[in-house]
């Protein structure tokens, strides 16, 4: 018996905490009652931009039962926090919380394995996607939705014959073709070369 579990945003993260719960009581209960008839099951997830979940510990306890993929979009800031290389607080920078042993604070990490999608893999408007590249994080509530909702939308949209793709961020339509325009994502568009706060992703484009 297979079963894959999945979300976006804040349903990936909590599908991939399901996936390790199930995964979890599924071991323990089928070796406490000896249930053959089912075989063995395997809870899998296919997480779209999930925020990492644990610190390494976990990920690791989480890696040994469950085969997860995280599919994001490279200038998506949700699948950076918390605690990623390209935000501030990273895998080497505890972050504050509020744990039981008051240690105050907790390492967090990646989960599974990632397959990223990039702007020139849009179906339409690549140049435009690309200057996510110049986002000032201090800017990222602006452009938030097409980072981190439009893109994939747009990016899945060759595979569902999707016309209300949103794909669209400029109005001049560079790689032309039907869709419609991300809300919002119009207004300031960023197309400064080198803004005050780049991506580390940005910086390591060619």
């Amino acid at each position: 018996t297979h079963v894959v579990l999945t979300g976006h945003s804040l349903g990936a993260s909590v599908a991939g905490l399901l996936a390790y719960a199930t995964q979890n009581y599924v071991n323990k209960n089928m070796k406490l009652r000896s249930i053959s008839k089912l075989g063995q099951v395997k809870v899998d997830a296919a997480l779209f931009a999930p925020a990492n979940l644990g610190d390494a510990i976990f990920t690791a306890a989480f890696d040994k039962l469950v085969n997860a993929r995280r599919i994001q979009f490279q200038y998506d800031i949700v699948p950076m926090v918390p605690c990623a290389p390209q935000v501030t607080a990273c895998r080497t920078t505890p972050v504050p919380t509020t744990q039981p042993d008051n240690t105050g604070l907790w390492h967090y990490s990646t989960i599974g394995g990632g397959i990223d999608f990039v702007a020139t893999d849009m179906p339409q408007q690549p140049q435009a996607w690309a200057l996510l590249c110049n986002l000032d994080f201090t800017q990222i509530k602006m452009f938030f939705l097409a980072s981190h909702t439009c893109s994939y939308e747009c990016y899945f949209s060759q595979y569902a014959s999707d016309a209300n793709n949103n794909c669209l961020l400029k109005s001049a339509i560079t790689d032309g073709g039907i869709g419609t325009f991300c809300t919002g994502a119009l207004a300031a568009f960023p197309d400064a070369a080198t803004p005050q706060y780049p991506s580390k992703a940005c910086l390591s484009a060619p």
